[in-house]
């Protein structure tokens, strides 16, 4: 079955986590600034971690923070190519700061996102989140629209259905939307950690992609597991200096 094959792929997964762990302790590399070293050092509470959290530590980021990620960018390749004029004021707005040959810098990055660039980005993770649901466990007996969910059951909602506008749209200000209108990163005391980090990273791939490339799309098609985003073959040509 589909849930067996996943299954064995994670316990493929854990066993190569496992070797570099152990290879990380046997020879004493946890002065290095990669995340798994920073952990192995000391854990929440100041004791360190158990092996068991570290490789769970090691799938979250893996599945939370690299692939969704990676899904989300053949997302903004989709509307790249589908909103041409939306993409001709992200170049006029990212050329207005960075030349493209110098290294980008924080102060460019931060006028991006706060622009233009940031909303484009907001708007599509509103409209397609890598993530569809939310899960959590009732602590106590709840009644909704006449039902009653009783304590400890699993109760998850669509996170798509529950945002208003359901099409792209750049003039929506996400400013005035309610945290259900606009909770692709969860909400509560379980929001995503590394959110800011994520849509960091999106938008100095935005800056790159859109300074430098062109983009011809082939195929797009919707994916819904293991996340929702565009499925996209496209080929890229270097646009004139």
């Amino acid at each position: 079955t589909c849930f067996g094959q996943a299954m064995r792929a994670r316990s493929v997964l854990l066993e190569d986590y496992q070797r570099i762990i152990d290879q990380k302790r046997a020879t004493d590399d946890l002065d290095g600034n990669d995340m798994l070293a920073l952990v192995m050092k000391e854990g929440k509470r100041g004791e360190p971690m158990t092996d068991e959290e570290l490789r769970d530590f090691c799938i979250n980021i893996m599945f939370a923070g690299h692939d969704t990620t990676k899904a989300m960018i053949q997302t903004l390749l989709h509307f790249i190519h589908e909103k041409p004029a939306v993409c001709e004021q992200l170049e006029k707005e990212i050329s207005a700061v960075w030349d493209g040959k110098l290294s980008l810098t924080w102060e460019q990055i931060q006028t991006c996102q706060a622009g233009l660039c940031g909303h484009f980005c907001d708007e599509i993770l509103r409209v397609i989140p890598p993530a569809s649901n939310l899960f959590r466990i009732a602590t106590e007996d709840v009644q909704v629209a006449g039902y009653i969910i009783p304590k400890g059951w699993k109760v998850t909602v669509s996170i798509p259905e529950m945002h208003r506008f359901p099409d792209f749209d750049m003039t929506v200000d996400h400013n005035s939307l309610k945290p259900l209108e606009k909770s692709t990163f969860g909400l509560g005391n379980r929001l995503c950690i590394g959110y800011k980090f994520a849509k960091l990273e999106l938008t100095i791939w935005l800056m790159h992609m859109v300074r430098h490339y062109q983009v011809s799309l082939k195929e797009s098609k919707e994916m819904l597991f293991p996340f929702r985003y565009m499925n996209v073959n496209v080929t890229f040509s270097h646009k004139a200096s």
